[in-house]
């Protein structure tokens, strides 16, 4: 992990040069039990103390004695691919010369882990990241200053925010974080290769195709002899899985978080059943081992890729002038309805800052239109504005981000995250690929596959809060 300060010495002198540092970070384990919303205890969670900042760090929310500069500190990901996360808080320092802004790189994927192990060490980022699938844990660990008084205080333009956006930074009616990225999900963006359509002589793929459609779609573009696949279409989490039954009005867990439904619907067997035939019957998508390969859709080895909005201008980057490509909405029921998932990423503010003012006035920063407008444009990264989705530079060269924003604007699909009631949603979501995975490759009998992923799936559910 890497880090960046900014103070005001450097700014006087050269705006925009950045030392380079190396936090430094206790081990430890994960945090032991706190109530819902109380800070957790370092001493009571970790089996050392945490190592002490070197002398080239800004200690954490601290003012100097005299009134002087603050240190503070900010998360960000670890993504050569989101610029916009490290140029934006660089332009509030720079308005800010009183802050000594340390920026420290994490992965996204390490974040949830790394979170607990920061908050047990006191060594947690003023402002910091999180995922709305593990938000909740963390908040009710202790991780997070609830906003809502900042809020009151300073309000946030909220109606320009997606609303499952701004509820997936909630928990037990406290305000832990504001959204600066919402998704519809992983699968349900089909981006397919017009100039292998065409060859074919087949029906492009449409906004309004159901799913019988897309299974006679890829079935038709498979070309075994020249080992062309129609689709890749794979349900990756139990989320995505739950995106596509909630196009027959179904999902994948009850409203109270507390039942898996895999195997004890008909619209999650149904579905089920759909994702498992691409491999299994038809054999017009890719295996465990060809999944596995990567640039497969920039290649021309499949001729349509069930992908995100988010990874769009990167394909479009990867495919260049091989080939012409489009993209269109993923499939939807008969109803018309299609699922999404309402993914959000936000910007927490660690429960034990010392400057709770000048953390929120940095999230609201890097939370504002022009910082999502220019990160839409810049990296194709989706906001959490409406507006942004709409925005006409970004849409230049597909308009996909608009139509997104139409769909998810229009009041008939479901879209909260499901998040299990015990708040374990890691072991949920392992235990769902452990068991479900070789069900849809075909490696075991489907119906011995549906019912171990319910059982396997519901016994997480069955378990306490940890």
């Amino acid at each position: 992990m890497a880090g960046s300060i900014i103070n005001r010495r450097r700014l006087l002198t050269s705006i925009g040069l950045f030392a380079v540092v190396t936090p430094v970070l206790a081990a430890c384990g994960g945090g032991a039990s706190a109530p819902a919303g109380a800070p957790t205890s370092a001493a009571a969670t970790s089996g050392a103390p945490a190592t002490a900042p070197t002398p080239t760090q800004a200690v954490a929310g601290q003012a100097a004695p005299s009134g002087g500069p603050v240190n503070m500190t900010i998360a960000v990901y670890a993504d050569a691919s989101r610029p916009w996360m490290k140029k934006w808080p660089k332009k509030w320092a720079e308005q800010n010369p009183n802050v000594n802004l340390r920026i420290d790189e994490i992965a996204y994927a390490d974040m949830n882990t790394k979170q607990l192990a920061e908050l047990a060490a006191g060594t947690l980022q003023d402002v910091n990241f999180s995922g709305n699938k593990w938000l909740r844990y963390s908040a009710y660990k202790g991780a997070f200053y609830a906003m809502d008084d900042l809020i009151k205080a300073k309000p946030y333009d909220k109606n320009d925010f997606i609303p499952s956006a701004v509820t997936g930074g909630a928990f037990e009616g406290k305000q832990y974080g504001l959204p600066f990225e919402w998704n519809p999900g992983n699968i349900n963006v089909i981006v397919y290769n017009k100039d292998m359509v065409q060859a074919k002589g087949a029906k492009e793929p449409t906004d309004t195709m159901t799913h019988e459609d897309y299974t006679e779609f890829a079935s038709t573009m498979t070309d075994k002899s020249k080992g062309i696949y129609g689709t890749d279409l794979w349900p990756g989490t139990y989320y995505d899985f739950g995106d596509s039954v909630r196009d027959l009005g179904g999902d994948v867990m009850s409203d109270d978080g507390k039942k898996f439904l895999f195997g004890t619907d008909p619209l999650c067997r149904q579905v089920a059943q759909w994702f498992t035939d691409f491999r299994v019957k038809y054999k017009s998508a890719p295996d465990r081992a060809g999944m596995q390969q990567e640039q497969l859709f920039p290649t021309g080895k499949i001729a349509s890729t069930a992908t995100n909005a988010v990874s769009v201008k990167s394909i479009a980057k990867q495919v260049g002038n091989k080939f012409k490509w489009a993209a269109v909405l993923g499939p939807v029921g008969p109803q018309g309805l299609r699922g999404y998932d309402s993914f959000s990423a936000h910007w927490n503010i660690y429960a034990k800052t010392k400057v709770p003012d000048k953390a929120y006035d940095l999230v609201l920063f890097i939370t504002s239109k022009d910082c999502a407008t220019d990160a839409l444009r810049s990296d194709g990264q989706v906001p959490a504005r409406i507006s942004v989705w709409r925005d006409p530079e970004a849409n230049k060269d597909s308009d996909i981000f608009k139509r997104v924003a139409d769909w998810i604007s229009d009041g008939k699909s479901k879209g909260p995250f499901p998040i299990p009631d015990n708040l374990r949603y890691t072991e949920l979501e392992t235990t769902y690929e452990n068991v479900a995975f070789p069900m849809f490759y075909g490696e075991i009998p489907f119906e011995e596959g549906l019912q171990k992923t319910q059982q396997e799936c519901q016994k997480v559910m069955d378990q306490p809060r940890g």
